[in-house]
């Protein structure tokens, strides 16, 4: 019966282990980076047409190589910027986030997770959990704002790790 199995397991998770993950999630979260890049690529062509044709176009040249910048700047967000702004962003979560840095043991059932640090000790109903994710490398889930925890993917087999998205999933309904 799946309603009284359980999956037990520790955890402690290293700062570059959370910030590769972090920094994954965060890349896959963002939905602009056509459009950033797409803007600026026209904002480059404008600023090549002011340094060219300025006088044509009403741009000066200060202004051409600004925009210019701008256009680079942006074309580049996406493969350049952003990793290492998430990075740091991951980081420095890992850094302010106390129960991150702790080892956690948990036991998932269908319905709860029991969970026990040096910060949380306690049965949590799975349908308060507020986010969810689950990539190759970990699954992650937050209670709220200010509890969150993370679980390896290399600690878990494929049926456990299952039957942690499925109880997740089951709960959220």
């Amino acid at each position: 019966m799946d309603d009284e199995k359980t999956v037990a397991l520790s955890v402690l998770i290293t700062r570059e282990e959370y910030i590769r993950n972090s920094a994954r999630e965060r890349r896959l979260a963002r939905h602009h980076a056509p459009a950033v890049t797409g803007a600026g690529a026209v904002l480059s062509v404008i600023g090549l047409a002011g340094l060219f044709f300025g006088s044509l176009i009403g741009l000066g040249a200060g202004a051409s190589v600004c925009v210019v910048a701008l256009g680079l700047f942006l074309i580049g967000y996406d493969g350049i910027f952003a990793p290492v702004i998430d990075r740091g962003a991951a980081a420095r979560e890992y850094d302010e986030r106390e129960e991150l840095r702790m080892a956690t043991a948990y036991v998932f059932t269908a319905d709860q997770v029991r969970v026990e640090n040096g910060r949380v000790k306690g049965n949590l109903p799975l349908s308060l959990v507020t986010s969810f994710a689950r990539t190759p490398e970990q699954i992650s889930f937050r209670f709220g704002r200010e509890l969150s925890f993370v679980i390896p993917a290399r600690l878990l087999s494929e049926e456990q790790a299952a039957f942690i998205e499925n109880a997740l999933a089951r709960a959220r309904r």
